[in-house]
């Protein structure tokens, strides 16, 4: 199985060269009933985070295919020996991922905000250092659109609510950064890896956290989307639940949440599927677990789609769980276990 899906003749191209199924089945898995699904992958990685005991630099590769996780080339910036509360996407036509911002451990009790931006190359198992952020953002929403990474929202710094409403663009090709307008309202921790639909016209943050100092927390059921060719932000319907650090991806021609907290009230398994046509939330079949504060991607496996949540704590125990949900089934199954437990945030 091939592990790049491009468009048009490239997508031919890989066809003929593989000659896995009929070209017109190969199509339809990869494009589904409309546009294509060109930032979808085979693979996709856990980076960094906190395993209990103690913050990591770990890249965890998960090929859905075979169903296994593979230790990868670990991450690294400098000295450092934590990388956390980062924004990640993978862009699924040239197996790239991108890994902007987040937070580092730089000792054993020290933390702090980092303008770091790399790039992982799944083939070549290695990282690359990019164009640094504007500003030094953790706990951002991150996508990808028009192979272009847009993030928004997070915070800027380790103390108490420092959350922000600033957006930015990173040009892949260029290597460069780009302010844009600011979102509606300003929120760290929606935590939305590659929130994008097929047709790539708009990303979304959903939910997330207004309050974040200890032991008080105020979570949110905002969502809003942000249109990069007129770089403007627009109000949706909000969320039916208040939460934060749910687990969050674009899938197919819609918007999936899985889990959270609950605005302190506890955690969540519900499923909600967001539909930017129709600018409304449907209720799915709720998880078995209620992960959370972990990681989201669409990943294809045997020529269909799925969402992977992995990682992330379980009434408050790190977890090492990968679940994949099936719409066209609206059920979840149990995949392998990570190599080590971790989440997302500490």
């Amino acid at each position: 199985m091939v592990e790049l899906y491009g468009m048009g003749s490239k997508l031919a191209r890989i066809w003929a060269k593989e000659n896995i199924m009929p070209l017109g089945a190969f199509k339809a898995a990869l494009m589904g009933a409309g546009t294509s699904l060109e930032y979808t992958y085979t693979k996709d990685h856990i980076v960094g985070g906190y395993g209990g005991v103690g913050y990591k630099m770990t890249n965890q590769v998960y090929t859905a295919s075979s169903n296994t996780y593979a230790v990868g080339t670990a991450y690294a910036i400098g000295t450092d020996v934590g990388y956390f509360d980062h924004a990640q996407t993978i862009n699924g036509k040239t197996g790239m991922a991108y890994l902007p911002g987040g937070a580092v451990r730089t000792d054993a009790s020290g933390s702090e905000n980092t303008d770091n931006n790399q790039s992982y190359g799944f083939s070549a198992d290695t990282f690359a250092n990019l164009t640094a952020m504007t500003v030094a953002i953790a706990s951002a929403t991150t996508g990808i659109i028009d192979d272009n990474i847009y993030t928004a929202g997070g915070a800027t710094s380790r103390t108490c609510n420092n959350y922000t409403n600033y957006a930015y663009e990173y040009g892949i090709g260029s290597d460069t950064w780009s302010t844009m307008t600011q979102m509606g309202t300003s929120r760290m921790r929606s935590q939305g890896f590659g929130m994008q639909v097929k047709d790539g016209s708009e990303m979304f943050v959903v939910g997330g956290m207004t309050a974040n100092c200890h032991p008080t927390y105020t979570e949110v059921d905002n969502v809003d989307g942000f249109t990069p060719s007129g770089d403007t932000w627009a109000a949706k319907t909000a969320i039916p639940v208040t939460c934060a650090m749910g687990m969050q991806s674009g899938m197919g021609d819609y918007i999936y949440s899985s889990g959270g907290d609950l605005d302190g009230s506890g955690r969540a398994d519900t499923t909600y599927r967001y539909s930017p046509s129709g600018n409304s939330w449907v209720t799915r079949t709720s998880s078995a677990s209620t992960q959370q504060n972990g990681w989201a991607y669409p990943i294809i496996s045997g020529g269909s789609t799925y969402l992977y949540t992995q990682g992330g704590d379980v009434e408050g125990e790190n977890s090492d769980e990968t679940n994949s949900y099936s719409e066209a089934s609206n059920t979840w199954t149990s995949r392998a276990t990570m190599t080590s437990a971790g989440r997302w945030d500490p």
